[in-house]
């Protein structure tokens, strides 16, 4: 007689309704598949999605990114760079997290995909551990959820190594979970030599991380004031001792790159950087982020693009470039920003109603309320309710949940301050949005205030059948009115995300935009150059220069000259000058121009201008490009 398996799930009675079914279904699958599980299969799951994007060659190569991986194949030769080449403001992180890689498998356009890919997921699973210290295992697994698939503009950045944005939110993420975990602990200072050991340990660890990451990217720094203004209040007896002194010391010793160049070079960073501020557009930048910055990031389903351009790789059905405002597709996204800043102040207004309970229990405000008392003013007094509030919010796990609150709301607010201070914020709505990358080290924050309001409901079934009627009259206007959106956003939250993988895999899937190892379009022009013996080119095409350059493995040199719309071959955006003194040296380089450009179109006026070879050349139109070649 065989035996029958019995399921997991518990039997339906009868008269259940389907929410009942469903709820009991949930709490069983949540027995068999414990949150670091799930977590594990959700992290699988984006490995897999991002895995099958880059075997199609989404997104497709850039010369940014293609940078990353010519430092790559040069740190393997022996090369060592301090910044990204041409811009002294990022760190080269990305380029020796890739040349690991390619000392490993060999350099390609997929294995420097990899290498990002790497980076994108230890942070997916840094977000579920803020989840879950900040909110709960349910919070960390639906903030998970969102960006398992994720918004496509979260998605192009992680998967495109350039900007140090994937080790910015990997170390910011470590970094706050760091002074977490050191703001539980339940003594405010080590009591013993091995503990004061392992705390001098930990500053100088997390010290150098900090380092790492102002090296790596400017953008860490609202995580480093959250995290710094957090430890100096939190953990103040600390900070004044030894341990404190091996934070600094650490921290310099990973900045030493950065800090030695700007001593040596009078603060060209800060110069590079200064010019980008404008103060005096704070409405129009504002709304630049209103319209279009915050709701890229949050996965809006479609956006308008009045200012600058659209990444050609993003999803054309998800974002258009309009001639002027088009309130039709402006205000929704509108709606979502103010959705995402109403969020913010939900927790900011949770975090101050413990403070302002917790400052009318202390001492000091009790004397100043005194002290305003006998001029007049009046402050009310603590209550029985606050005290016994107080008591039961003043764990040490709810201390240190509301400390990872709000040094997550502090790295939001300062990140949405900053961008509406650029003025890229209005010139370029769309690629500028990218400085708005750190708030996704927020995403729990979003997520909790959501599932915290969505549970607040009262079920009926929950009570007696008697006292049904009452519990209904007398419920708040909240527990019947809140959960309803609550729930809507979250939902909303997964099905953008859905919606935003479902254009992403569709528009991989063209292959004649997207292919390994070598963009389509650039398929035809290495093997013209090829068969022509050609090894070096001037471009007045940036994203071809590098790009070529890398899939051609170096077969082929480049440097910048002219630009689409200027009049010109002048030098423009030189990376690498050992490439451009190559090309000064060639007495006949090649020319890869845009077809029908103004360089293309008085291409022997302008190279004589500028002293450069042309007589005797040859022109050969190679898909949208001109190549102008010495026929000898």
């Amino acid at each position: 007689m065989s035996a029958t398996k019995e399921s997991p799930y518990p039997a339906s009675a009868p008269g259940d309704t389907i929410r009942a079914r469903l709820e009991r279904m949930l709490r069983a699958t949540a027995r068999a598949l414990p949150p670091g599980r799930a977590a594990l299969v959700l992290l699988a799951l984006a490995a897999i999605y991002r895995l099958i994007l880059l075997a199609r060659g989404w997104p497709a190569l850039d010369s940014d990114e293609a940078v990353i991986g010519l430092m790559a194949r040069h740190i393997l030769h022996g090369e060592r760079p301090t910044f990204f080449w041409g811009q002294d403001y990022m760190g080269p992180f990305e380029a020796y997290v890739a040349a690991l890689l390619f000392l490993l498998f060999g350099p390609s356009t997929f294995v420097l995909g990899l290498s990002a890919l790497l980076l994108t997921l230890g942070f997916l699973a840094i977000v579920y551990a803020l989840g879950r210290a900040a909110y709960g295992s349910t919070v960390g697994l639906l903030a998970l959820a969102w960006l398992v698939l994720s918004p496509p503009f979260f998605t192009l950045r992680q998967l495109a190594p350039i900007g140090g944005y994937e080790e910015l939110l990997l170390l910011g993420g470590v970094i706050v979970l760091g002074v977490w975990s050191r703001l539980r602990l339940p003594d405010t200072r080590p009591t013993d030599r091995a503990s004061w050991l392992r705390c001098i340990a930990f500053y100088a660890a997390l010290g150098y991380l900090a380092g790492l990451g102002f090296w790596s990217d400017l953008l860490i720094l609202p995580v480093l004031l959250v995290a710094a203004g957090a430890l100096v209040i939190g953990r103040w007896r600390e900070v004044i001792s030894l341990a404190g002194v091996a934070l600094a010391l650490a921290f310099i010793i990973g900045a030493w790159p950065y800090i030695s160049f700007n001593i040596a070079t009078g603060n060209a960073t800060y110069r590079q950087l200064s010019h980008q501020n404008n103060p005096a557009g704070w409405p129009i930048q504002t709304f630049g982020m209103l319209s279009a910055g915050l709701p890229v990031v949050g996965g809006s389903p479609h956006i308008c693009i009045t200012q600058g351009n659209i990444w050609d790789s993003y999803p054309p059905s998800m974002a258009t470039l309009t001639a002027k405002n088009d309130l039709t597709c402006q205000a929704p996204n509108i709606l979502i920003s103010l959705a995402a800043l109403t969020l913010l102040g939900v927790v900011t207004w949770q975090l101050g109603r413990w403070l302002w309970v917790w400052l009318r229990q202390t001492p000091l405000l009790a004397r100043g309320r005194d002290w305003l008392a006998r001029r007049g003013a009046r402050i009310p007094p603590a209550t029985e309710a606050d005290a016994a509030w107080l008591v039961a919010e003043d764990t040490a796990r709810e201390r240190a949940r509301r400390w990872l609150r709000a040094m997550l709301l502090g790295i939001a607010l300062m990140t949405l301050v900053l961008f509406c201070a650029s003025r890229d914020a209005a010139h370029f709505q769309f690629t500028s949005a990218r400085y708005l990358l750190p708030i996704y080290l927020a995403t729990p924050l979003f997520v909790g205030v959501l599932w915290e309001a969505a549970r607040k409901r009262r079920r009926p079934d929950d009570i007696a059948g008697s006292q049904v009627s009452a519990a209904l009259i007398h419920a708040s206007w909240k527990s019947r009115v809140i959960p309803l959106p609550a729930t809507l956003g979250l939902l909303w939250l997964l099905a953008s995300s859905l919606y935003g993988a479902g254009q992403t895999l569709g528009y991989a899937a063209d292959g004649a935009r997207f292919g390994q190892p070598i963009v389509p379009v650039d398929r035809p022009i290495i093997a013209f150059m090829d068969v022509h013996h050609l090894t070096a080119y001037y471009t007045n095409d940036y994203w071809a220069c590098y790009r070529v350059a890398f899939e051609a493995q170096e077969r082929l040199h480049c440097t910048v000259r002219g630009d689409v719309g200027a009049p010109t071959l002048q030098l423009q955006r030189t990376r690498y000058q050992p490439w451009v003194d190559e090309l000064l040296a060639m007495p006949h380089p090649a020319y890869l121009l845009i077809l029908n450009s103004v360089q293309d179109q008085r291409f022997a006026q302008l190279a004589a201008a500028e002293g450069l070879p042309h007589q005797g050349y040859t022109r050969a139109v190679v898909g949208p490009y001109a190549i102008y070649y010495f026929a000898g």
